[in-house]
């Protein structure tokens, strides 16, 4: 046995002393490492001197804990897929750049792995995030593997050293030495001699992967370009690119049917636990047909218990799944058969009308006030952002986020600080109730995760727009068809109808809040008694921004409805702030007949 072996036997009974020398550390700094599921804590006593020079050299010591591996870290551990490696010592990454530069990384020797235990070959580590749990290696490759396919252009970018770094295409490359151009350059470097080597990605159409800033940040999303200039990525259906001095590496996913055949071929037969393992990982991937299938190979090949446990969940799961698409299957057979018969009925009708000569169209009079109205109302998915940004935390309204908004809050902000890092605590996150899931989104701001919440009812600010200000008095006065809610209402349009209809109300409370006249709010929330609403709803003679002089106006707010002036302040302080900017594209309709004062005797007609 070799002593790697021994030492690595050792150490899986308690913690052990790895040989000094093994690796090296910057001066005063503690590194966390993360390497084939061994985490090291590297720790150099400061040198002694004088400021500013450096002093004789000390022992370095370094303390290696590791753990027993379980299933899942040994599953983890084959899911890696590594770049040919050099027989030079394996450079292992730090955790995070310091300052504007990547710090020093630690340099340690490749362990041999138990000869009694299948294991994935040895792989480079990837560096951990300042935010949160080190960025999981399960699911991320390096540098494609070579193919029989001509050489594709090779790109590195070299960090030299904690100020210096230099990228370019691979002229030439040793196990010791690499030589590097950027086209106007030809530099050639000693692999002992750099901090580290970072290959460039070239990623598959839909491929996804991990893009570690320098500041410890993590962004999960489909990697769309990795160059000497910059990294695109796209995260749903938004693009981002990043500047490649802000950009540590990339790190690219491997596809799940490499990731399934590497898993599968690890384990043997008679390791029924591993097996067991594998089904439950397959399953976590919504891949049920393939869990049943490992399952059942497994029943076969001995009497386990769990598993046949395991087989009845997923067997069930299934045919609720089954169950529910039939329903909806169902439910839009029913609603196609329902629009072909309304379809029907509606030409038979027009058959009628028209006396059995349908080429003709029924003759039409001329547009009625209601029909030259615009009709353009936000949408129910759109009421619902608005709704979900209202959100007061301190009196919450009644709302619900899917599972599915927990499980893409997992996947999107895994890396985060925030999100538990265990699997245990982040399958209680499905428990939780759903405000305290929505203040998590708020407080990850996962913008992109806002449509998962459904909030059921107006927020506490929105309903008292409702029912004191909407409700109240500003449809009854401002919203008649001879004022802002006709076919003269100019560029300030009310919309009018079923009172009950939420689309009419957030419609109209986004045209309040947009507004502006000669640059004055209609809503002003740093001075809510000079809001227009309330100037322009006022008597003449008490406002200080007195409502255009029009024919029919007539103050809401005077000295004989001061209830209504304090209902109205009352909302508008109400509102949450600082102000959100609601992610709805809304455009606020503009009639032909603008507002105007009224002409006078002695004005021009024109």
């Amino acid at each position: 046995m070799t002593g790697d072996a021994a030492r690595l036997r050792t150490a899986q009974r308690g913690t052990t002393e790895a040989p000094t020398g093994s690796s090296t550390c910057r001066q005063g700094e503690a590194r966390s490492v993360v390497a084939a599921g061994v985490g090291l804590n590297v720790r150099k006593e400061p040198h002694p001197g004088t400021p500013g020079q450096p002093g004789p050299r000390r022992k370095r010591t370094i303390r290696a804990t590791i753990p027993r591996m379980p299933l899942l870290t040994a599953i983890a551990a084959l899911l890696v897929q590594t770049a040919p490696a050099p027989a030079a010592p394996v450079v292992v990454t730090q955790t995070a750049p310091v300052v504007d530069a990547p710090a020093a990384p630690v340099v340690a020797t490749q362990t041999t792995p138990v000869n009694d235990a299948p294991v994935a070959p040895a792989a480079s580590t990837t560096p951990a995030p300042l935010t949160g749990s080190p960025v999981p290696s399960e699911e991320l490759v390096g540098p494609p593997t070579p193919s029989t396919e001509p050489e594709p252009i090779h790109q590195v970018w070299i960090f030299i050293d904690r100020w210096k770094e230099f990228g370019g295409t691979v002229v030439s490359e040793t196990d010791l030495i690499i030589t590097v151009t950027d086209g106007l350059e030809t530099r050639t470097f000693n692999k002992a001699k750099v901090l580290d080597i970072i290959e460039l990605v070239r990623p598959k159409p839909g491929q996804r992967g991990l893009v570690q800033l320098r500041d410890g940040t993590i962004v999960r999303g489909e990697i769309l370009k990795d160059s000497l200039e910059e990294v695109e990525f796209q995260v749903d259906s938004v693009r981002g690119r990043v500047p490649r001095e802000k950009v540590y590496r990339v790190l690219l996913e491997l596809e799940f049917e490499t990731r399934y055949a590497r898993v599968k071929a690890a384990i043997a037969p008679e390791e029924h636990g591993r097996r067991l393992g594998l089904a439950r990982w397959l399953a976590d991937q919504d891949r049920l047909d393939l869990a049943i299938t490992e399952l059942e190979a497994l029943l076969r090949d001995g009497d386990v218990e769990a598993a046949r446990e395991m087989l009845r969940e997923i067997n069930a799961r299934v045919k609720l799944e089954l169950a529910v698409k039939e329903s909806k299957e169902n439910s839009k057979k029913k609603a196609a058969n329902k629009a072909a018969g309304a379809a029907a009925a509606a030409e038979q009708t027009q058959a009628a009308n028209d006396g059995g000569n349908s080429a003709k169209p029924a003759p039409r009079g001329a547009p009625t006030t209601r029909e030259m109205l615009p009709k353009d109302l936000l949408s129910n998915e759109d009421v619902n952002l608005v709704r979900v940004y209202e959100i007061d935390f301190k009196d919450p309204p009644r709302l619900t986020v899917s599972p599915e908004g927990v499980r893409q809050l997992i996947l999107r902000y895994g890396s985060s600080a925030l999100v538990p890092a265990t699997t245990q605590e982040r399958n209680a996150l499905y428990s939780k109730s759903s405000v305290e899931i929505a203040r998590l989104m708020f407080d990850l701001k996962a913008r992109d995760l806002y449509n998962y919440i459904e909030v059921e009812e107006d927020p506490t600010s929105v309903a008292k727009f409702r029912t004191r200000v909407h409700n109240s008095w500003l449809i009854s006065n401002c919203a008649t068809s001879r004022c802002h809610g006709g076919v003269d209402a100019g560029r300030f349009f009310l919309y009018t109808g079923n009172a009950k209809d939420q689309r009419i109300r957030y419609t109209n409370l986004l045209t309040l809040l947009n507004f502006k006249v000669d640059g004055k709010p209609v809503v002003n929330f740093e001075d809510p008694p000079n809001s227009l609403l309330i100037q322009y709803a006022m008597t003449r003679s008490s406002a200080r921004y007195p409502h255009p002089d029009v024919k029919g106006w007539r103050p809401v707010l005077s000295t004989n409805t001061p209830q209504l002036l304090q209902d109205t302040l009352d909302w508008i302080r109400s509102m949450y702030q600082p102000r959100p900017e609601y992610p709805v594209k809304y455009v606020a309709p503009k009639l032909d007949a603008v507002d105007k004062a009224a002409p006078t005797v002695d004005g021009p007609d024109r």
